[in-house]
């Protein structure tokens, strides 16, 4: 595969990612997330082609992170739903969850931007004579 194809099909990879993001952030359900993790993969294939192996697999890893501690708080949001009333232990479950989350999507974004980084490394040596 040329350079210029793996970062066609990076670019398409990550433009279907985000409309899965974006789907899923909108309505968390399984087909979504189906199709999210789909995306994913298809992805972090294309940046371990650009990038190589070790940043596409901190990617991933963190990616996963995210979708897990998803997972979990909206598992037991669901199981709350259909309780009445909720006591304090169960609030301060669903907030550890939520603490979670965010640790989990702080990660992620810091691997974002160092992912980010390196796509620009990896563009400017492909730009370089003979790169």
């Amino acid at each position: 595969m040329s350079r210029e194809d793996r970062w066609k099909a990076l670019g398409d990879a990550s433009d279907a990612m985000t409309d899965a993001w974006i789907d899923v952030t909108r309505e968390f359900r399984p087909e979504n997330r189906f199709r999210l993790e789909a995306a994913a993969r298809t992805f972090v294939t294309c940046l371990a082609q650009v990038v190589g192996t070790e940043p596409a697999f901190q990617y991933e890893t963190a990616f996963r992170r995210v979708l897990d501690a998803l997972d979990r708080e909206a598992r037991f949001a669901a199981t709350l739903a259909g309780e009445s009333p909720i006591d304090e232990s169960d609030a301060a479950r669903l907030r550890w969850l939520q603490t979670e989350t965010n640790r989990a999507r702080t990660t992620y974004d810091a691997i974002v931007i160092e992912t980010s980084k390196r796509l620009d490394e990896a563009e400017a040596a492909d730009k370089e004579p003979g790169g």
